[in-house]
């Protein structure tokens, strides 16, 4: 697992212990199930952009948060308004979109 998964991982651990939530709950919450949930947390699978999404709503963030750690800046403040309006599968649509432009530059 790559050190952006690792951090994204790490403040998910922070925000649970904070809100006093257990992962059972959190999984609960986010409608993973407890086995996605798991190895999403044990850095076996990584996180969907939609479940970034959920999660940040559920640990009360925003995605920005999540994955950088940071403040969000107008660029990230337009993406978060415009994802926060996208389903479920258009959200997929985009990840698969990344996901290919990422293979297309060899990242």
């Amino acid at each position: 697992m790559d050190s952006f998964n690792n951090n994204v991982i790490k403040r998910i651990y922070e925000l649970t212990e904070s809100r006093e939530y257990t992962f059972e709950e959190l999984a609960e919450l986010t409608d993973m199930g407890e086995k996605r949930f798991d190895e999403i947390i044990n850095g076996k699978e990584c996180l969907t952009i939609y479940e970034l999404f959920v999660m940040s709503r559920c640990l009360g963030v925003t995605m920005d948060y999540l994955a950088t750690g940071g403040e969000n800046d107008e660029t990230i403040k337009l993406i978060l308004s415009i994802a926060s309006r996208l389903d479920e599968h258009q959200l997929d649509d985009v990840e698969k979109l990344i996901q290919s432009l990422r293979s297309k530059n060899g990242q």
